[in-house]
């Protein structure tokens, strides 16, 4: 698997939507780890998406309001990888609820969501860089209750 910062400098994104997802996914509470590896129904994978490195952004805050704590878990950055398919992929992205694998900041793969919630997915603008290159933007956001559990199967 080829998730985090590869050697080129460029940051990888394993997503997928909930509805693929096979499985439940078991969290051990004692060690704040998956237990299983995540499982597709068939004819499904985790789609990639790359992130220029210097753009890409994770946070987990905590957050409280009337009804609670909860923490609030965010991914963006700057597509690497933007052509006509990736675009095709984003259209169809952005009306699911994602389960995403990614690094945080201490360079731990943690997976984000389950059968029953999902990041949600929004993509900005088409705009030009410096080169004249299509790049697109992305973000992912969720709400939950504790910290998203560390992905080590």
């Amino acid at each position: 698997m080829k998730t985090g910062v590869l050697k080129s400098g460029i940051v990888t994104l394993q997503v997928a939507p909930r509805e693929w997802i096979d499985t439940v996914i078991e969290v051990d509470f004692d060690s704040g780890k998956i237990k299983t590896a995540v499982s597709f129904i068939t004819g499904k994978d985790w789609l990639t998406l790359a992130f220029a490195s210097k753009s890409y952004d994770y946070n987990d805050t905590p957050k409280s309001n009337k009804s609670g704590a909860y923490r609030e878990i965010t991914a963006a950055g700057i597509l690497n990888n933007y052509d006509a398919d990736v675009q095709q992929v984003i259209d169809t992205l952005r009306y699911h609820e994602l389960v995403v694998m990614l690094m945080d900041k201490n360079k731990r793969i943690r997976l984000i969501g389950n059968t029953e919630a999902g990041m949600a997915f929004s993509a900005g603008d088409i705009i030009k860089n410096a080169a004249n290159q299509d790049t697109v933007s992305v973000s992912l956001i969720m709400e939950c209750e504790d910290h998203p559990p560390f992905y080590e199967v």
